[in-house]
């Protein structure tokens, strides 16, 4: 087709036909991901967290700063909160305290999952971390979970100390009675060498 020579204007251009219909396939392509993602997330159910900072803190060496982090103390105390034993004492007070049974409480192997310990870098600090469905279980699983741990901790010091008291108490005794032999010895080697004065 020839244009005028005077004729400034373009004539229109036909787009392909594969150059749309490749368009009307993404779009539709597009939409219908986007849909099945929107609707699987609006279907799943809640996740929620609760959290609390917990300090554990070794009794500090004689040649240590009280003030440095001590990793070793705190990846064991890690260890310890996610333990089998503490846990199940976790559940046992959660059942103890759940007296109107309003909470549905887990079993310890379904507490399990739902807890994390995590430490805080350079510090004696490990933040507790609850996560699961139910909002009105997890504040009381991390505020028991926090006792449990407090209590027995406070009872391993209360008998380390009761232990550190008798064994001190012992030395004592045993220092007491050699001074006094010792006394004994010397008052009779004076009396058979016929010493008179301590000088």
């Amino acid at each position: 087709m020839r244009l005028p020579l005077g004729s400034n204007s373009v004539p229109p251009v036909d787009p392909p036909a594969g150059r749309s219909r490749r368009m009307a396939v993404f779009v539709l392509t597009f939409i219908v991901c986007l849909s099945i993602g929107l609707f699987y997330n609006f279907q799943r159910s809640a996740i929620y967290r609760s959290s609390a900072s917990l300090l554990t803190v070794a009794p500090p060496e004689a040649d240590q700063r009280g003030d440095e982090a001590d990793i070793q103390h705190v990846a064991i105390q890690r260890h310890r909160l996610l333990g089998l034993p503490l846990l199940e004492q976790v559940a046992q007070q959660l059942d103890s305290e759940n007296s109107d049974d309003e909470i549905a409480i887990p079993s310890v192997y379904e507490l399990q999952p739902m807890l994390e310990v995590v430490p805080v870098p350079e510090t004696n600090l490990v933040e507790l971390r609850a996560e699961g469905p139910d909002a009105t279980l997890l504040p009381r699983l991390v505020n028991a979970w926090v006792n449990v741990y407090l209590g027995i901790r406070s009872e391993e010091i209360r008998r380390v100390t009761e232990e550190t008291t008798a064994a001190l108490l012992q030395q004592y005794e045993e220092l007491g009675q050699k001074i006094t032999e010792k006394r004994q010895a010397l008052d009779k080697f004076r009396k058979n060498n016929e010493i008179l004065s301590i000088g």
